[in-house]
């Protein structure tokens, strides 16, 4: 059984402490994160986000493969999607 760890930068933005660090410090360290990754899935409504924006080109210039649909992106990191698993407890 093959497990995806998830990184979302949006879901940092609540932090207050976090509100206080300047977009473009926010950005390289985005950066950072996305060296790290495996692949990018970009979600809906990126086309009006400037900073889904430059990660998406920034993730073609560090070679990190961007996918806007999760099926693609599954089959590209070897994993099935979660309903197809059976439930915990019960053998396959």
């Amino acid at each position: 059984l093959r497990r995806v760890a998830v990184v979302c930068p949006q879901a940092l933005a609540g932090y207050p402490e976090l509100n206080a660090v300047a977009y473009e410090d926010w950005m390289a360290i985005d950066f950072l994160l996305l060296r790290s990754c495996r692949a990018v899935l970009v979600l809906p409504g990126w086309e009006s986000s400037s900073g889904t924006k430059r990660e998406i080109a920034y993730a073609g210039e560090v070679d990190v493969p961007v996918f806007f649909n999760v099926r693609p992106l599954f089959e590209f990191l070897g994993v099935g999607p979660r309903a197809a698993r059976p439930p915990k407890g019960v053998k396959a």
